[in-house]
């Protein structure tokens, strides 16, 4: 039997081993788990030499049972250790994951080549892209927390776009200008959504499309359609009418030489010239219709009440037109206000089938309002594609001129077309009294 002394070097050695253990455990978790399954192995070793020991010995096996379940709880607080490694490394792989998402974010944000706004629920501007502050001239910090409004060429849209927006509405193409810090004006199409929490709105997110350059292109091709129309409007009113009331003149003076000799012949003579005339009126509303403003003195008011009195003249039906004292200078404005009056006066009579039709022009304010109402069916609540385009016509009219067109149906019945073209886009030089 070996002497009880011999057992000391085990204990003292394996309170080392711990030692060291704990020492080198404190160097990382990549360690610690290879050092913690060895102390627990060192231990159990240690547990069931103690176990022998102590039987040869004699001792009371309350002891090995206890060190028995010290072993077992060790062994326990390891796994859960191990437990919680794995997770720590999970979450760390996670959180490195989840930054590198918010960097790719970042730089995707930043580098669209769509210009990206978020605008908190105040109106003002919290985040800008590039793009957007390329737009809008300007830096981040001249830009982070400006209202949006402001830089809106007409401050009314942009409250309008934001209002919507409160209204859970989204913008889809919703056309606007833009005033830079160069005081340029930029045509833009915002596509806008809000983002809400529990009820709140957080921010709104607009996407933004520079389309100046497709603005210009269409304004040019439309002047050259109406320069063409024009063109032929005057050929018709300046030749084609005086070639006509010459032939009526020859017919009137022929019935009268024939009067004495056939009066049949004279009759005849009498109704070529009347038929001439006829011919001419209709070449005249015909040219006036091709070139309806500069072909009258009066411009605008004369055009529109002349469509009017040509509308109850050839269609039967009540057609009114009411004006302030208001001109409008400049040409290229004027013909859209004409040719989307034309429109909705044509879609009132077609497809509404309106017996009574009102057209007014004034000012509010500063701004031009046009206003069409009818009596007729109304907006059917869905629009086929098909059936929309004098409707996309009428809006891209006014959006060429900067104004904002809204159609409506009206409480009473029939449908109501609004134009106003807001001060700020009115011509100003050589402005007097209701000029515009």
């Amino acid at each position: 039997m070996k002497d009880p002394a011999a057992s000391k070097p085990s204990r003292s050695r394996t309170r080392a081993d711990r030692s060291r253990a704990n020492s080198t455990g404190s160097n990382g978790h990549g360690h610690g788990e290879k050092q913690l399954s060895q102390r627990a192995e060192a231990i159990s070793l240690w547990v069931s030499k103690s176990d022998s020991g102590e039987r040869r010995r004699g001792k009371p096996r309350a002891a090995v049972a206890l060190a028995n379940r010290r072993t077992a709880e060790l062994r326990t607080a390891n796994a859960a250790l191990r437990a919680r490694l794995r997770a720590h490394q999970q979450a760390s792989q996670a959180r490195e994951a989840l930054i590198e998402s918010e960097r790719n974010l970042n730089d995707s944000f930043d580098h669209a080549p769509l210009a990206l706004f978020w605008v908190g629920p105040n109106g003002r501007i919290e985040r800008a892209n590039s793009a957007a502050l390329e737009l809008l001239g300007r830096t981040a910090k001249q830009s982070r927390g400006q209202p949006m409004a402001r830089f809106f060429a007409t401050p009314e849209a942009g409250q309008d776009a934001l209002a919507r927006l409160a209204r859970k509405e989204t913008l889809r193409n919703f056309r606007a200008a833009l005033r830079g810090k160069d005081r340029r004006i930029r045509h833009v199409l915002i596509d806008a959504n809000g983002l809400w929490e529990g009820g709140d709105l957080k921010c709104s997110r607009w996407f933004v499309r520079d389309i100046t350059q497709r603005v210009q292109l269409e304004r040019e091709i439309l002047a050259i359609s109406e320069r063409e129309q024009q063109r032929l409007g005057q050929d018709l009113h300046d030749d084609l009418c005086q070639r006509l009331s010459a032939i009526e003149f020859l017919s009137q003076t022929l019935a009268g030489h024939l009067g004495p000799i056939s009066r049949q012949d004279a009759a005849r003579a009498r109704e070529i010239a009347a038929m001439t005339r006829q011919a001419m009126n209709q070449t005249r509303a015909l040219a006036r219709g091709l070139s309806p403003v500069r072909l009258e003195a009066g411009g605008l008011v004369v055009a529109l009440r002349e469509l009017a009195a040509r509308t109850r003249r050839v269609f039967r039906v009540r057609c009114q037109f009411h004006s302030e004292p208001v001109r409008v200078r400049r040409t290229e404005m004027a013909v859209h206000l004409y040719r989307i009056t034309q429109e909705a006066v044509s879609n009132a009579i077609k497809h509404g089938r309106a017996r009574r039709i009102d057209i007014s022009l004034n000012r509010r304010g500063g701004d031009i309002q046009l206003v069409v109402r009818d009596n007729g069916l109304g907006l059917p609540a869905k629009l086929r594609p098909s059936k929309g385009m004098g409707l996309r016509v009428m809006r891209h009219r006014a959006g060429v001129i900067g104004g904002i067109l809204a159609v409506q149906r009206l409480p009473q019945g029939g449908t109501g077309v609004v134009c106003t073209v807001k001060r700020e886009l009115v011509l100003q030089e050589g402005r007097h009294g209701h000029e515009a």
